[in-house]
């Protein structure tokens, strides 16, 4: 039986129908893997290179504007029952929700996570075989999402868990010529639409993303509303996210 070459699946947390996360493209050609996502209604790609360098840039049909480029961890090598992991995906429950773009396509649908905990998502490479693999994830009491074996004889290997999370109310106040704030609950509040979604960003040996929900209120109105949530400016979502 010949072994699949290349390899494409959606990811996200939730349900089509109800509250659920943005939806993450993860594939493969030949040795490259790479994730799509959409974030403040543009697509970014993030590539992990066999030569392991990593690039995330905008995707555009005419060419890949680069934001960040580093090198990731080489991969263990077999027998040493470690992985090397490159992208971790964070989806706050309380950032889930309705009115995010969603598709008729197939989705590897993860269970929500409690009140006021967080789904992780985790891209890896590892040269351990899928069994050792999988009792590694099951013994941390996470659940293998997907496994494939590229090519080169590295797997690509995407595991799931949860954790608790702690997050404050975020407001952005309206600069920059702009007449709305924008304003991120903390917590989901039933009939309060959230169809603004942004990626921030952090990096320490892999690419941490958060994925973020809010909605657009008057200026000077989410102060009123969230008294006390942290505030955030235009020019630190342009260094720590993307979009304007």
């Amino acid at each position: 039986m010949a072994v699949k070459r290349d390899f494409s699946i959606r990811v996200a947390v939730g349900s089509q129908h109800c509250r659920r996360s943005p939806i993450w493209k993860i594939f493969s050609t030949c040795d490259e893997v790479y994730a799509l996502h959409r974030t403040m209604a543009r697509i970014e790609m993030i590539s992990f290179h066999s030569s392991r360098i990593c690039r995330r840039a905008f995707a555009d049909k005419r060419h890949l504007r680069p934001i960040e480029r580093w090198t990731r961890a080489e991969t263990p090598s077999a027998g040493q029952m470690k992985a090397v992991a490159v992208l971790t995906i964070f989806f706050p429950e309380g950032h889930l929700s309705p009115d995010l773009l969603t598709t008729s396509k197939r989705v590897i649908w993860l269970d929500v996570p409690s009140l006021g905990a967080v789904r992780i998502v985790q891209v890896l490479f590892s040269h351990e075989t899928q069994a050792n693999v999988l009792g590694l994830i099951e013994e941390a009491g996470q659940r293998l999402v997907f496994h494939h074996r590229l090519p080169n004889g590295e797997g690509v290997v995407i595991r799931s868990g949860t954790n608790p999370w702690e997050q404050a109310d975020v407001i952005v106040p309206a600069s920059h010529g702009t007449t709305e704030d924008i304003i991120f609950p903390a917590t989901y509040q039933l009939g309060t639409a959230r169809p603004v979604q942004l990626t921030i960003y952090a990096r320490s040996d892999e690419l941490r993303c958060f994925e973020l929900t809010s909605f657009r209120v008057p200026a000077g109105e989410a102060r009123r509303r969230f008294p006390q949530a942290d505030t955030l400016s235009r020019d630190e979502i342009l260094q720590r996210g993307t979009g304007s």
